[in-house]
């Protein structure tokens, strides 16, 4: 299994930016100009978002597993025990 150093080595942020080079590249492309609710932008508006968000909670994930780390180095659990 490949360690993931960044959110790019993710195959779902992978994937994802796939799709949104395709959208541009493929769907957008072929919209008429002339449409009147001008559907073509929508997609360029939204698919960026997508890799926005694995990103954003990669690094959010990230610094609260650092957190966690640093929080159980530093209270030291003891367990209860009976006598």
């Amino acid at each position: 299994m490949e360690r993931i150093t960044s959110f790019e080595d993710l195959k779902c942020w992978q994937t994802c930016r796939s799709l949104r080079v395709f959208v541009a590249k493929k769907v957008v492309s072929t919209r008429s100009k002339d449409e009147p609710y001008r559907l073509e932008v929508q997609p360029l508006r939204y698919a960026p978002t997508t890799t926005a968000q694995i990103s954003e909670a990669h690094k959010t994930l990230t610094g609260y597993i650092k957190y966690l780390k640093t929080t159980a180095t530093a209270w030291s659990y003891q367990p209860i025990t009976s006598n």
